[in-house]
């Protein structure tokens, strides 16, 4: 029997592909996921709706690539991010954390971020709970961070794992919602004071 070979997908077709989903990230920030539609996405692009089903089968299907893509980003981020900090102290590999989150998300893409953070749950169940598999590698990482610094006994061993990474994801996440570049600090101090305020919360013996 003869096998069929699917062919890769072309540079300009992946380049499109991901213009087609930041402004289906930006439409959806601005109108969300219910008031937003394939032709708002397709005259953000200045093309014609049918053309973007060449790319996607449905709304749905934008909004689910796009919580896809965005959260695979952020796991291999850190992974390489933290891959460097190895032999590293848990407080020092949870500062990188929290700084390179804030230095990145609120930074790249943060409209569509937010969109995604927004809308997800629109998501039909099956789709639902991939999303949440892909997000559950990232928060793994954090709380393999946050059972190190109890094995090392700097962090406050009456602490809940599963709280603190649930909070510290929440305050990361509300950060783009807030932050203006006009504002009276700038994201690295804004990482640093972060950082410091997450980490005294969780240490067993503050400085």
């Amino acid at each position: 029997m003869a096998v069929t070979r699917v062919k890769p997908p072309s540079d300009a077709h992946q380049r499109r592909k991901a213009e087609i989903l930041a402004a289906a990230g930006e439409v959806f920030y601005q109108k969300g996921y219910h008031g937003a539609s394939m032709q708002d996405i397709a005259d953000r692009l200045e093309i014609l709706k049918a053309g973007l089903y060449y790319y996607v089968d449905s709304k749905e299907d934008l909004l689910y690539q796009l919580a896809v893509q965005l959260t695979e980003e952020a796991f291999e981020f850190h992974c390489s991010a933290d891959a460097a900090l190895a032999e590293a102290d848990a407080e020092t590999r949870l500062r990188d954390f929290i700084r390179q989150w804030i230095l990145t998300r609120v930074n790249y893409e943060s409209r569509a971020f937010l969109a995604v953070e927004q809308d997800c749950r629109q998501l039909s169940a099956d789709r639902w709970t991939e999303v949440r598999a892909h997000r559950n590698k990232l928060r793994l990482l954090l709380k393999g961070i946050l059972e190190q610094g109890l094995a090392e006994e700097i962090f406050d061993p009456d602490m809940n794992i599963d709280v603190v990474a649930t909070n510290v994801f929440e305050l990361l996440v509300g950060i783009s919602r807030w932050y203006k570049p006009s504002g009276p600090c700038s994201l690295q101090q804004l990482s640093e004071w972060y950082a410091t305020f997450i980490i005294r919360g969780i240490m067993l013996n503050p400085g």
